[in-house]
């Protein structure tokens, strides 16, 4: 059974709006749990699950692959990502998704309405991408099942979601337009062009990298400077070997800085490395002048670039901060470390 589950039991006795006991749980958690009218305790809110079927099907590409912004979530990343954007005259709990490459994360703030419910559930969780999947697909098939208002509409939208999702070029094209924080089609077609021509001179997994690291009608002008940038840089810094045996489970489920702090922690144990780590020291572990990891400003990209080549063994990178603060020569190191094999002979590869 999938680990995330949303259920939807019709009222009895039944009523003409199609009113549901909607309930929706991520692993032990269940994010609609609420008090009503003070007192009440329920796991489920009432709502037609009609909406949230649509709504589910109609952003679907961004919920699964689409990560929360730099600059924070504005009200077109949330119109996609928060079910509170549904609407259609009901109350919906605070509840946030969106893609954290093979995960999903779901946020839920816990929020009193004006209509006397109090939703409890609080905090973030991480779950496996592909069983958020599977717990929406059971969902739309249940209310596919059902002789609900629009049946015919919502099984011509999923139709056409599934099949894209069997089309590894669809789902790649999907993928990117998501990433780059578009609708289905809305993402411009001289922008999309210029991105599947770098897919075949790269390859897909760095191209979907950077435009995470560069979101926007500019990924691909930004992504094009910071590989030339990277490319002809005169910095060239040597992975130690120690670090080549490091491995990191991505698939647990922990929030990205947790992740990191792992990464760092690692790193630093098969350095043997205590306590702050210095210019010259991280210049001396690198194989590069100390000169060479000061700040050196970068317009065009938001992070750090390396140049990532076949054997992983070297890369070159622009950048825009000092080596002191996170992102800098260090983050090169690691991501040349874990961004693994590429099947071009040389890859963009951005830094966090």
């Amino acid at each position: 059974m999938s680990s995330f589950v949303i259920t939807a039991h019709r009222l009895e006795p039944p009523n003409d709006d199609d009113i549901r006991r909607i309930r929706i749980a991520a692993g032990e958690d269940v994010l609609t749990r609420l008090i009503r009218d003070g007192c009440e305790k329920d796991d489920a809110l009432r709502a037609s699950a009609t909406p949230l079927a649509f709504w589910l099907v109609d952003n679907w590409w961004r919920i699964r692959c689409e990560p929360v912004p730099f600059t924070g979530a504005d009200w077109q990343w949330r119109m996609a990502h928060e079910l509170t954007a549904i609407g259609a005259g009901y109350i919906w709990p605070c509840v946030a998704f969106w893609g954290e490459g093979t995960r999903v994360g779901i946020s839920v703030d816990e929020r009193e309405t004006p209509m006397r419910i109090q939703f409890l559930a609080d905090g973030i969780r991480y779950l496996p991408a592909d069983e958020v999947e599977s717990g929406v697909d059971q969902f739309i098939r249940q209310m596919l099942s059902e002789p609900i208002v629009d049946r015919a509409a919502l099984q011509t939208e999923y139709d056409a979601l599934c099949a894209e999702r069997e089309d590894q070029g669809a789902r790649d094209w999907r993928t990117v337009e998501a990433m780059l924080g578009y609708d289905i089609g809305e993402a411009p077609d001289g922008l999309m062009d210029t991105l599947d021509g770098l897919v075949d001179e790269y390859d897909q997994t760095s191209i979907e990298e950077a435009v995470l690291a560069r979101p926007g009608e500019q990924a691909a002008d930004a992504l094009q400077t910071a590989v030339e940038a990277a490319r002809t840089s005169n910095i060239r810094a040597h992975v130690p070997a120690p670090l080549k045996e490091v491995t990191l489970d991505r698939e647990q489920p922990i929030a990205p800085w947790a992740l990191a702090e792992q990464a760092a922690a690692s790193v630093r144990a098969e350095l043997c490395l205590t306590g702050p780590v210095g210019n010259q020291a991280l210049a001396d572990i690198l194989g590069v002048s100390c000169n060479a990891i000061e700040d050196k400003p970068h317009p065009a990209f938001p992070t750090a670039c390396a140049w990532r080549t076949a054997t992983g063994s070297t890369a070159a990178w622009p950048s825009r901060r000092p080596a002191r603060k996170p992102g800098g020569s260090s983050s090169a190191a690691i991501s040349a470390t874990w961004c693994g094999p590429t099947t071009a002979s040389s890859a963009p590869c951005p830094m966090p």
